[in-house]
């Protein structure tokens, strides 16, 4: 059983994937909801991310879990759970947080798993109870591609951003602009990179069309270090791979 269609995953040059399979690009440095449970009258969890720039190359700089009345912030410099400074692994309260030398990892009773690779790459696990029932930037998690659907209108991605941007009033941040002509990216070359034999098993698995116009978008985004950022959309396609057992 594969478990891809129960993660919502960002990374690299401002991509994302909904729970639901829908990839897009939103440009943003602004703190938004990547998923919330907002199906049913008690809130049990959200979860925020804040991208940053470090020499013009996106990162993910914090994330914010509220699970269940515990709240973790993450960043590169510390681990804080319900306002104190922690060392990791810890459990408590429903919540396990280890570290890798790579990676985060935070699970939750709650039936969440989140791993960040303490760069670019945010990966979040939910359980399928939560079904029809979040909202944010993964999506609504009914198993319906390409729909940004809230109070019955479709969105577009800069509607959808808006909506779940959650800045404080004393913070800025910037929405940089993306090139939305894909044409400038070698789509063969994309084309080929996942579907070359380190891949062949991943192939029937992933949507390889999408990660290939993410990988044109990458290459038509970045005018300096298009090879680390090409990197990131490979380094993905390998760990939903994973996720596709």
């Amino acid at each position: 059983m594969s478990h891809l269609d129960q993660v919502c995953t960002t990374w690299g040059n401002y991509h994302f994937k909904t729970f639901d399979g829908h990839f897009f690009q939103l440009g943003s440095t602004c703190n938004h909801v990547l998923v919330s449970h907002c199906g049913g009258s008690y809130e049990s969890f959200i979860i925020q991310m804040r991208r940053g720039l470090v020499n013009n190359t996106a990162t993910i700089s914090s994330i914010t879990m509220k699970l269940d009345g515990s709240v973790v912030e993450l960043s590169n410099s510390s681990v804080i759970f319900n306002d104190q400074m922690v060392s990791l692994p810890l459990v408590a309260f429903g919540v396990t947080i280890k570290r890798t030398t790579s990676s985060i990892f935070v699970e939750a009773n709650l039936g969440i798993k989140a791993i960040w690779n303490l760069d670019d790459s945010l990966d979040i696990e939910l359980d399928s109870k939560y079904q029809n029932q979040t909202c944010g930037l993964c999506g609504n998690f009914d198993g319906i591609a390409n729909d940004f659907m809230k109070d019955g209108a479709v969105l577009s991605v800069v509607d959808l951003a808006e909506t779940y941007k959650v800045n404080g009033p004393t913070e800025t941040c910037v929405e940089p602009d993306l090139s939305p002509i894909r044409s400038c990216g070698d789509k063969l070359l994309c084309e080929k990179t996942f579907t070359n034999d380190p891949f062949s098993s991943c192939q029937n698995l992933l949507d390889v069309e999408s990660f290939t116009k993410a990988c044109m978008a990458d290459m038509c985004n970045s005018e300096e270090n298009t090879e680390s950022i090409l990197c990131k959309t490979i380094s993905e396609f390998s760990r939903q791979c994973v996720h596709a057992d």
